[in-house]
């Protein structure tokens, strides 16, 4: 049993026989990465693991290439966190409320779309995120400086980023912890493998700026305790299909609730597209189904098919059958488009 980071993935890294490979957080490793790891073993068994299915990977069970396992409870004692959508000139009561809070004892984290005012390269990147130009992209350095002096003057705020060296970054997270800090200024540094139980409030500026996906596990970030938690999301795109999407509520069961991790990602697969099936694109909408649109898509109907399908592969495999005859022509035509034929 081998545990490690993106580091297994180098070529120079091999197993005697490798069976089983897990993947946690899917979403931050690239198709070829994720094919790699799988070439390393004669057909290993894979399990990825996500909190947010990132389109392509929704789109793979769709297609069958993937099952899928739903874990949908809240661990016990725990409260959803409520999410609301402010536009840039709210922040003059949020902060008043952020200090309220921290004076409960409390902390929080607000995360901003780039580091630096300075760097004209990075604000090039992140103006123009998603396809939209210009727009409100707040950097940490300044923000951090901007909230010590004036909106949360009075309460201890730190900073960290990806251009600080590791010690340093874990030494702020460690008296982020450790409570030293109340408030933490911060990138997506922060986005993943961070457990901090008193932190019940998420402030996303710039919210426009980051993917469906990034939003969620931001998110999740906060409500790690029974404390109720919040995620406030700045941006001056209120109608943002991704701003929409993330407070958007439904109604389960007779309870209203936030569209889980799963359900975001459908919504994820209907705004930016599947990308391709066997290609290494990620987004985009270069294949689609003939019969149905995305929106159309039922887990249930899924369901039935996959069935039906598992029958087809176990009775006639080669789908040699008179029955099966368009159905293999359609898998041909699959494999010509790709150039695997």
């Amino acid at each position: 049993m081998v545990v490690g980071t993106h580091a297994l993935i180098e070529e120079t890294v091999t197993f005697r026989k490798l069976a089983l490979v897990v993947v946690d957080e899917q979403q931050r490793f690239g198709v070829d990465q994720r094919a790699s790891l799988r070439s390393k073993g004669d057909y290993p068994h894979v399990l990825l693991t996500t909190a947010t299915p990132i389109p392509q990977t929704l789109w793979q069970t769709l297609n069958r290439d993937l099952d899928v396992s739903v874990l949908n409870e809240l661990p016990v004692g725990r409260q959803e966190i409520r999410t609301e959508v402010r536009t840039p000139d709210a922040l003059a009561k949020v902060w008043p409320w952020v200090k309220e809070h921290v004076a409960l004892g409390e902390q929080a984290f607000v995360v901003c779309p780039r580091i630096d005012p300075a760097d004209t390269e990075e604000s090039e990147r992140s103006g123009t995120l998603f396809g939209e130009e210009g727009g409100w992209t707040p950097s940490a350095v300044a923000t951090e400086e901007e909230l010590r002096r004036g909106g949360l003057a009075g309460i201890r705020v730190g900073l960290v980023h990806g251009r600080m060296p590791q010690r340093e970054r874990d030494e702020v997270m460690t008296r982020f912890r450790d409570r030293e800090i109340d408030v933490l200024v911060a990138t997506t540094v922060i986005e993943v493998g961070i457990d901090i139980p008193d932190a019940t409030i998420m402030v996303v500026l710039g919210a426009d700026r980051f993917g469906l996906a990034q939003l969620h596990q931001l998110r999740g970030r906060v409500g790690r305790s029974d404390t109720r938690s919040y995620c406030v999301l700045v941006s001056p795109a209120k109608g943002s299909d991704r701003l929409v999407a993330m407070s958007e509520k439904v109604v389960r069961d007779g309870r209203e609730r936030q569209l889980n991790g799963f359900e975001l990602a459908q919504k994820d697969l209907e705004i930016r597209g599947p990308g391709q099936f066997l290609g290494r694109e990620q987004s985009g909408f270069a294949d689609q189904l003939r019969v149905v649109t995305l929106t159309d898509i039922d887990p249930r109907l899924l369901e039935d098919a996959s069935r039906e399908a598992d029958v087809i592969i176990r009775e006639d495999p080669e789908l040699r059958r008179p029955e099966h005859a368009e159905l293999r022509r359609a898998v041909d035509e699959l494999w010509r488009r790709y150039g695997l034929a």
